[in-house]
């Protein structure tokens, strides 16, 4: 069975995110989607709230799987024997960033494989930032997310 891991802070998880996540699953059988918890990072979100979010989203998708994690995200890769890290790209700047973070990742968990998924490019512009931004100028999210995410949030406002 070859597992995957798609780290993130996904707050809140975009159509960008379901696009690689989508990709990614033509290639592993099993892909968890880990919500890296970070003391130092201000979310728009609970971590509560992100998990039931994509809980929501993938309740009828037993090939996903929905974890939070606090540490080094090859650490949880290697407790829980996963091949492989599934990363996004919408540009140049996030190829830059994610290059350095594979390599670093390979220094700490050589077996682990990143792979990196180009954003489809209709959804290259859409990140958590922006729907953030929308929300917080109480603009329609509806085009960045999923509906189920959409309708988590408008309900939960």
């Amino acid at each position: 069975m070859k597992k995957a891991i798609f780290p993130g802070s996904f707050d809140p998880f975009t159509l960008g995110h379901l696009d690689i996540l989508e990709q990614s699953m033509k290639l592993c059988d099993e892909v968890t989607i880990l919500i890296a918890v970070s003391p130092d990072k201000k979310s728009c979100f609970s971590i509560e709230d992100r998990v039931k979010m994509l809980e929501k989203l993938f309740e009828a998708n037993e090939k996903i799987k929905i974890q939070k994690y606090e540490g080094i995200v090859v650490d949880y890769a290697k407790e829980n024997q996963v091949e492989f890290l599934v990363r996004g790209l919408r540009n140049q700047s996030d190829l830059q960033y994610e290059q350095q973070l594979a390599a670093a990742n390979k220094v700490l968990a050589p077996n682990i494989q990143t792979i990196l998924y180009m954003c489809d490019p209709v959804k290259q512009f859409i990140s958590s930032s922006y729907v953030r931004e929308f929300l917080n100028y109480k603009k329609d999210i509806s085009a960045l997310v999923p509906e189920e995410i959409a309708e988590f949030i408008k309900n939960k406002g």
